[in-house]
């Protein structure tokens, strides 16, 4: 090759090489460090309602996709993305490999999103380097964008430091993300039976007593308080689970969940609604965990007997500082459903004047199980005068797909003690029958004198060993 030739392509490849560097860049690496220790953004409670967040201890991974020799140095540069900006003039702390040192280039400053180090290659990297950037401490303002439900991003760059020339391409990485800080994680309603063969007075063994049937998980989700303190462990914190049981309260003696219990007294035993709260000591220990929510029967006479109910609930976390919003966790949730372990059939009107009507019942057992009888008296409602009852009587036994035929006066009022003939409200009853199989029928006739009858009409089924509705007395004809 020409001498003039070779010495014009020496400098092509000069020119080349020059090119290459100044403008050929590599991918860098930027993973997102929970405090924790997964890989993902911090979640920070969204119900709080400042801007000024301290962060807990999360950081950046930033590893460059160049191995630098010795005397390689360069400029390190991270900015807040997203509007966010420093509160205060304190930069994250910054963690060089081995062989490494920095200064500070420029400074973080209150109102502003960037920082900037001078890296030092003090001995050649064998590795792909990583640098690690804590932001524990560090006080943001994140405007809105965590209260609105949004997230908070950084870009980390590096240039060389002798010609400002970038060889990496900036990377973005979410660090913060506005999450929930308390949420339902699940619940699971219960339902419990009340044995019928011991008078409706117990749940059927073995429980007896207890209601334990409904779960209820809360969960934080990890989420951090404004404070930088995790909200599932923050010491001498004052939240508290607000709860509110609405429904028949007779025969409950007491509510617990989480370790906090609640115990009704007699005048609140008859009311519709009771509420209580689960301190946040005790609200920790059951964080994630499906744990019971146990309700408790009073277990000393009398023994009243124990009516078919469902027991709704509403759970609202208090957040004690007046800077966050309180959570819904539930609202008018079934709580649990007690039903019969049998069936309730009703007899809307019958007629106890015995002078003159006479009633029979039928009842027809559709099982291949025999099960206990019981009957309850009811008088009809009149206009200012409710429903109320008159008595509980033991039928006996009913035999596997057998049939009974009661008389209303021989077999029900008399044993009552209730006078026959009744005249009170024209001699107008209902009447009520609990049966302890999962499936029975039955029919009502009601006649007098030759020729009046009012025929015979199926019994209502109100409640059977899955519907656990309460029972209600309607009118039946009028006399």
């Amino acid at each position: 090759m020409p001498g003039g030739v070779r010495k014009v392509f020496l400098h092509l490849v000069r020119f080349a090489a020059l090119v290459l560097v100044t403008s050929v860049t590599w991918s860098a690496t930027l993973k997102s460090i929970d405090p924790f220790g997964g890989e993902g953004p911090t979640r920070l409670a969204r119900e709080y309602r400042g801007t000024i967040w301290t962060l807990p201890n999360c950081r950046v991974d930033y590893t460059q996709a160049v191995i630098r020799t010795a005397g390689r140095n360069f400029f390190l540069k991270l900015e807040l993305l997203d509007g966010a900006t420093f509160d205060a003039a304190v930069e994250p702390a910054l963690g060089t490999p081995t062989g490494s040192s920095f200064r500070v280039l420029h400074h973080a400053v209150a109102g502003g999103d960037c920082v900037e180090w001078h890296v030092l290659i003090e001995s050649s990297f064998t590795d792909f380097p990583t640098f690690t950037i804590s932001f524990a401490g560090i006080s943001v303002d994140v405007g809105s964008r965590i209260r609105s439900g949004s997230s908070i991003a950084v870009r980390v760059s590096a240039r060389e430091s002798e010609t400002g020339v970038p060889l990496e391409t900036p990377v973005s990485q979410t660090l913060l993300q506005s999450a929930p800080g308390v949420s339902l994680l699940g619940f699971l309603p219960g339902s419990q039976k009340i044995d019928v063969a011991q008078g409706r007075r117990w749940f059927i063994e073995p429980f007896l007593v207890f209601d334990m049937s409904p779960k209820l998980a809360i969960t934080t989700g990890k989420a951090f308080r404004h404070t930088g303190e995790p909200i599932a462990d923050t010491p001498g914190i004052l939240d508290k689970l607000e709860l509110t049981i609405l429904g028949n309260l007779t025969r409950i003696e007491q509510f617990e969940y989480g370790g906090a219990r609640k115990l009704l007294m007699a005048e609140e035993q008859t009311g519709s609604s009771i509420e209580f709260s689960v301190p946040y000591g005790d609200l920790v220990s059951v964080l994630d965990v499906p744990t019971p929510f146990l309700c408790v029967l009073a277990g000393y006479p009398p023994f009243d007997r124990l009516d078919p109910r469902t027991l709704s609930i509403t759970a609202v976390y208090n957040f004690r500082d007046h800077n966050y919003d309180d959570v819904p966790i539930l609202t008018g949730a079934s709580l649990t459903t007690w039903s019969l372990n049998g069936t309730l059939l009703t007899a809307n009107w019958v007629n106890g004047n015995t002078d003159v009507f006479t009633s029979w019942v039928f009842l027809k057992n559709e099982t291949s199980m025999k099960g206990v009888v019981e009957v309850e008296v009811f008088s009809l409602p009149r206009f200012g005068t409710p429903s109320v009852s008159l008595g509980v009587l033991d039928l006996g036994l009913i035999q596997p797909n057998g049939l009974i035929r009661v008389n209303l006066g021989e077999h029900i009022l008399r044993p009552l003690n209730i006078p026959t003939p009744y005249l009170e409200n024209g001699g107008n009853l209902a009447l009520e029958f609990v049966l302890a199989v999962a499936d029975a029928t039955g029919a009502v006739r009601v006649f007098g004198e030759p020729n009046l009858s009012f025929g015979t009409y199926p019994m209502n089924k109100v409640a059977n060993g899955e519907s656990g509705r309460y029972y209600v007395v309607t009118p039946g004809p009028a006399n």
